[in-house]
């Protein structure tokens, strides 16, 4: 036995072509029943509870109406039709934390466990200063990138998971528009034009689609191109362009929601103590 913490290192470029197996698309229908990227989500599972989180405005429309969604399984798409719940934002009252989360029954869940990796409480961390070899890890569906094509009455779906890495992680969230540094956390990403695992260069697409998407920190070891497991912090809501920023949601908001929803699938009073828990690991910091 050990007393010492074990860091296990694996090749990011690893790391990095299995982060679409973290996140999953979201698509609803336009006029015409057009089908397009609503937004990202990523699965989760606490205990025998699993859900999808992702942004609110993804799930509900600015009336708070659900916007009806729907995700690929396995073989076909799956539609997400289990209990939503989010924050609710009263403006000049509450921050915009922007996060919501989607119950999951058995059925659908094993599905998409055959097909996307789920989060579980063990994976949860907390954001650090900037310091010098931790970078965030952005993943989502942008829409650019997946068009969804009909031809002879078949829909044609081919989703193409994102994922942008940054070391710049910014101060304070206070300066922007209702955002809370004790719910929210900035991530600058000015790059247009990044190198790929391979060298190639890789034009970022517009991020419009990867709302929802999660952002995991990871410790690089750069000269050997190495990284330790990602580790969930936050869900991404907003991309500010002309600031040149992303701003996510600490997944620690997400608990309230994750609790109140379990004890409305599981027909529990308000005041159980059954529920889940998804903090973060003690042990991570």
């Amino acid at each position: 036995m050990y007393d010492d913490e074990v860091t296990i290192w694996a090749p990011l470029r690893a790391i990095g072509e299995t982060m679409h197996r973290r996140i999953c698309p979201l698509y609803t229908f336009a006029g015409r029943d057009r089908i397009h990227i609503a937004g990202s989500a990523v699965p989760f599972r606490a205990g025998g509870f699993r859900f999808l989180l992702t942004a609110k405005h993804v799930c509900f429309d600015s009336s708070n109406t659900p916007i009806p969604l729907f995700t690929m399984g396995s073989e076909h798409a799956r539609p997400l039709c289990g209990r939503k719940g989010a924050w609710e934002y009263l403006p000049g009252k509450t921050p915009e934390i922007d996060l919501a989360v989607i119950a999951l029954d058995d059925d659908l869940a094993d599905d998409l466990e055959g097909v996307y990796q789920f989060a579980t409480p063990g994976d949860i961390s907390k954001t650090t200063t900037k310091t010098p070899g931790i970078h965030y890890l952005i993943a989502g569906y942008p829409a650019e990138r997946n068009p969804v094509s009909i031809k002879d009455s078949t829909v044609w779906i081919g989703a193409l998971a994102t994922h942008l890495i940054t070391g710049d992680i910014r101060e304070t969230a206070e300066a922007l528009p209702n955002k809370s540094d004790d719910f929210h956390f900035v991530l600058g990403h000015p790059g247009k034009v990044i190198p790929t695992y391979g060298g190639a260069r890789f034009r970022t697409p517009k991020v419009q689609g990867m709302s929802g998407g999660g952002v995991w920190r990871v410790e690089i070891d750069i000269p050997r191109r190495l990284s330790t497991s990602p580790s969930l912090v936050g869900i991404g809501i907003e991309y500010h362009k002309a600031k040149q920023v992303f701003v996510a949601t600490r997944v620690q908001a997400a608990i309230p929601l994750v609790d109140d929803l379990f004890r409305l699938e599981r027909g529990l009073p308000a005041d159980s103590q059954d529920p889940p828990s998804i903090s973060p690991d003690p042990s991570s910091s």
